[in-house]
């Protein structure tokens, strides 16, 4: 990885611990057979301009599991 890239263009990394490729493969497994109800996973899909009580809403608690942001042009004031 080229840091002096990296930190130029003010990039976040981000990255997962403890899980290696087999953990992954399984977790993709058990969505795929439904074991793992993926659906129940996403609590809300929102545009990008509701990020920011998106995160909101994260950091607070509660019933909230993942809320996925869409970014695209279709999305702006569409939810779920």
């Amino acid at each position: 990885m080229n840091l002096h890239r990296f930190f130029w263009r003010e990039l976040t990394l981000v990255g997962a611990r403890l899980y290696d490729r087999s953990d992954f493969e399984r977790a993709v497994t058990l969505v795929a057979d439904g074991t793992v109800p993926a659906e129940r996973l996403i609590s809300k899909v929102v545009p990008l301009t509701e990020a920011p009580a998106a995160f909101e809403a994260l950091e607070g608690g509660g019933d909230v599991m993942k809320i996925l942001v869409d970014c695209t042009d279709d999305a702006q004031g569409a939810t779920r």
